[in-house]
C-alpha cells in the first residue's frame, strides 16, 4: 500500500513539478520586484515637538459639559442624551467643577463623569 502511494506522488511530482516551480519562482519575484519599488515612492514622516498650547481650543468652543437647566444634569458633549436637549435648556461649562458648582449632577449614562 505505502508503495503505491510513494509511486502515485512521484508521478505527480514528475508532471507537475518543474510548472509548479516555474510559477512559484516567478511568482515570487514578482512580488518581491513591486515591494522594492513601494519603497522608493513613500516620503519620510517626520516627528516634530511642539511646544504646549497656552489656551487651546477644542471641539467644542462653548465648554467641555453641557448641562440641562430645568434637569441639572450635565452631560460631555458625546454623551447619549445631549442630542434630546432643547436648545433654549442647554448650559455650557467650563469644566466638571463648574457643572458640580451651579448644583448640577453627572448623568448616570455618559462614561467618564464624575470621576
Amino acid at each position: 500500500m505505502w508503495t503505491k502511494i510513494k509511486y502515485s506522488g512521484e508521478m505527480n511530482l514528475k508532471d507537475w513539478g518543474m510548472p509548479l516551480i516555474i510559477l512559484f519562482v516567478s511568482l515570487s519575484s514578482f512580488g518581491l520586484g513591486r515591494l522594492s519599488v513601494l519603497g522608493e515612492y513613500r516620503d519620510e514622516i517626520h516627528f516634530v515637538q511642539t511646544g504646549k498650547v497656552k489656551n487651546p481650543s477644542g471641539l467644542y468652543p462653548e465648554g467641555l459639559v453641557v448641562g440641562s437647566q430645568s434637569t441639572h444634569i450635565y452631560y460631555a458633549p458625546w454623551c447619549k442624551g445631549v442630542d434630546k436637549l432643547v436648545a433654549g435648556d442647554i448650559r455650557w461649562f467650563a469644566n466638571e467643577i463648574d457643572a458640580l458648582t451651579a448644583h448640577f449632577v453627572p448623568a448616570k449614562g455618559c462614561i467618564g463623569l464624575g470621576n
